[in-house]
C-alpha cells in the first residue's frame, strides 16, 4: 500500500491513534494521544447501532449504519478540539439541516457566480464566460472552471484563500502528519496557473513568492524547487536528494502566467528572503529578486552533466525514474521534453529582458535558447512524431537512443514549438518544425487517442515496455490505460497554434464534456479498463 503519489495507501496512515465510540445517538472517532480528544464526529447513528467490521487482515474500519431515506444514508461531519465541541456541532447540523443544507448552497451559488463577475468581492480576479451555443464545449470549458473554483479553502494557514490539488501524503485525522487534503504540487499547479491568475491573481502571486522563498541552493548541487508544500503547516517537501526534474519548468510557468496575465513586471524587482526551512541552504546569500530566480530557473541545466556528443547543450538528469513524473522506467536521463522546454526558457528570457531594455542579455539568451532547441531537434526527432531519449554510455564518451512513445514528449515537444517559443522568444516556425508538429498530431491520433474511452492514454500500445498484463507499467496516469488530465488539454492548444486540423482538437474538447459526467475529474482519467 506505498503506491506512488498516495494511489491505493489505506486512509488514514495513523488509524491506530484513534478508537471509535458511540455517544448519544452519534458514532465519534477519538484520539488516544492527545487530551483534546475528538477529531472528527461522523454519522448520526440508528438507535446508537455499531458494527465493527475486519477488512485486508487486521486492519478495522468502521461501519456505521445511519437512518435511510430513499436509498440514502443520512451523515453528519464535524471537525473540533474535543468531543464536545463535535458533539455541539454535529447536533446543530442534525437539527436544523435543511436550513443550514439550503444556506450552504446559496453560499456556493453566490461563490460560483462570482467567479465570473468583475465587480464581486470574493476573488481578487475574474474568469472569463464562455457563451457559445455548443453545448460540449460549454460542459467542457464550465468543468474545468468549476476544479478550480471548488478547490478553494478559506480556513488554511496560508492564507485567507488557497486552493489545493492534491492530497498529498495520506490523509491523518489529527492534521499533525503529512499534507492530509492541504497540499500543492508545483508540477499540477502549472497546469492551472493560467485560470488561477484569472481567478485569483493575488493567491497566484502569494504562491510564487512562497515556492521562492522555499527553494534549496545547496553549495556544489542543482538548486531545487519544492515538489510541494502544505498550505496547513506551511513546509515544503522535496523529492529527497534528486531534484524532481519537471519542477523548474513548472516553477517558470506559474509565474510566466501571473506576468503575462497581470503585466505586473514590478514584481520581477521584488526581493525575497528564504524562509526558515531552507535558510541554511542558500550560503551567504540572503534575498533574491524574482527576476533572478527566474534567471536560475533558465539556466539550472548548467548544473547537470553534459551527454557527451552534444555539444553541451543536452543534458543529463540521472537514472531515477523518480526525478521524471514516473513515467515510464526508461523515461530516464536526457528525456526530450526537458531540453524542449530548456530552450523554451532562455528564449522567453531573452524576450523579457529584451523588454527591460537589457540588448545585451537578449541576445544572450535568445542564442543560447535557439542553440539548444536546435540540438534538441536534431538529436531526438525520430521522425514518426515520437522522440528519443540519449542515455551516456558508461565511459561518458558518446550516447544511445531510446524510443518513448509517451504524452509527455507529445505536448511538451508541440507546446513548445507551436506555443511557447513563438509567443515568448519571438520565434518564428520552420518548415520542418512544422512536419515535427504535424508528425506528432499524427502520432497522437493514430496512437494514443482511444475514442470510444474519450480520451488519451499517457504510452502507446507500440512503446517496446509496454505489456498487456502490465498497462499501468509505473503508474495509472502516464501509462497504457488512461492519462493525466491536463494532458489532453495541451494537447488541443498544440493542434490548433501549431495550424492543424481544427476537427482533431474540437473532438477532443468535445469528448472531454462526456467524460465530466463519469465524475469529478481526477489524477487519471482512464481510457480502458
Amino acid at each position: 500500500d506505498t503506491a506512488s503519489c498516495g494511489w491505493g495507501i489505506t486512509v488514514p496512515v495513523n488509524r491506530s491513534l484513534f478508537r471509535w465510540e458511540a455517544q448519544d445517538g452519534f458514532g465519534l472517532i477519538v484520539n488516544k494521544r492527545f487530551s483534546a480528544a475528538a477529531a472528527v464526529g461522523l454519522f448520526q447513528l440508528e438507535g446508537g447501532q455499531l458494527q465493527r467490521v475486519t477488512l485486508m487482515g487486521d486492519s478495522e474500519r468502521m461501519v456505521v449504519r445511519g437512518t435511510v431515506y430513499a436509498r440514502e444514508a443520512v451523515a453528519f461531519f464535524a471537525l473540533g478540539e474535543s468531543a464536545s465541541e463535535v458533539l455541539a456541532a454535529v447536533r446543530r447540523t442534525a437539527t436544523s439541516f435543511t436550513t443550514q443544507w439550503e444556506a450552504a448552497c446559496e453560499l456556493w451559488e453566490e461563490r460560483w457566480q462570482g467567479a465570473f463577475e468583475p465587480s464581486h468581492q470574493h476573488f481578487s480576479g475574474h474568469l472569463p464566460r464562455l457563451v457559445t451555443a455548443d453545448e460540449q464545449s460549454r460542459r467542457t470549458y464550465y468543468s474545468g472552471a468549476l476544479m478550480v473554483v471548488s478547490l478553494e479553502r478559506t480556513n488554511l494557514n496560508f492564507g485567507s484563500r488557497a486552493y489545493t490539488n492534491s492530497q498529498g501524503d495520506s490523509f491523518s485525522f489529527s492534521g499533525r502528519d503529512g499534507m492530509g487534503g492541504a497540499g500543492q504540487f508545483v508540477w499540477d499547479i502549472c497546469w492551472v496557473s493560467n485560470m488561477q491568475t484569472l481567478l485569483d491573481p493575488s493567491f497566484q502571486k502569494e504562491n510564487i513568492r512562497f515556492f521562492i522563498r522555499n527553494s534549496k541552493f545547496p553549495e556544489g548541487q542543482p538548486f531545487q524547487v519544492p515538489t510541494a508544500w502544505d498550505l496547513h503547516n506551511l513546509q515544503p517537501y522535496f523529492n529527497g536528494e534528486t531534484p524532481y526534474a519537471f519542477n523548474y519548468f513548472a516553477a517558470w510557468e506559474s509565474i510566466s502566467a501571473y506576468l503575462r496575465l497581470t503585466n505586473d513586471m514590478s514584481f520581477l524587482d521584488e526581493v525575497l528572503t528564504p524562509s526558515t526551512a531552507v535558510r541554511g541552504t542558500w550560503g551567504a546569500a540572503r534575498s533574491i529578486t524574482v527576476l533572478e530566480y527566474l534567471r536560475k530557473l533558465a539556466t539550472h541545466h548548467e548544473q547537470f552533466p553534459a551527454v557527451p556528443g552534444t555539444d553541451g547543450l543536452i543534458v543529463d538528469y540521472g537514472g531515477n525514474e523518480r526525478s521524471f513524473l514516473e513515467v515510464v522506467p526508461s523515461y530516464v536521463h536526457a528525456i526530450p521534453a526537458l531540453q524542449f522546454t530548456n530552450a523554451a526558457m532562455l528564449l522567453s528570457l531573452g524576450e523579457l529582458l529584451g523588454l527591460r531594455g537589457d540588448v545585451a542579455g537578449s541576445i544572450e539568451f535568445k542564442s543560447k535558447g535557439a542553440s539548444v532547441l536546435a540540438a534538441a531537434k536534431r538529436l531526438m526527432d525520430n521522425g514518426d512524431g515520437t522522440f528519443n531519449s540519449l542515455y551516456p554510455d558508461v565511459e561518458k564518451s558518446s550516447y544511445s537512443k531510446v524510443n518513448v512513445r509517451s504524452i509527455a514528449d507529445t505536448v511538451y515537444v508541440s507546446n513548445v514549438l507551436s506555443v511557447v517559443a513563438p509567443r515568448e522568444g519571438n520565434y518564428t516556425l520552420t518548415p520542418g518544425d512544422q512536419k515535427i508538429l504535424d508528425t506528432v498530431a499524427d502520432f497522437a491520433f493514430e496512437e494514443l487517442w482511444d475514442e470510444g474511452g474519450h480520451w488519451s492514454r499517457a504510452l502507446s500500445k507500440r512503446d517496446p515496455i509496454y505489456h498487456p498484463d502490465n498497462k499501468h507499467i509505473m503508474r495509472a496516469d502516464w501509462g497504457a490505460m488512461g492519462s493525466y488530465p491536463g494532458c489532453s488539454a495541451r494537447l488541443i492548444e498544440a493542434v490548433i497554434a501549431g495550424g492543424r486540423d481544427f476537427g482533431r482538437a474540437a473532438r477532443i474538447y468535445h469528448a472531454s464534456a462526456k467524460v465530466t459526467y463519469r465524475g469529478a475529474i481526477s489524477q487519471g482519467v482512464a481510457a480502458e479498463n
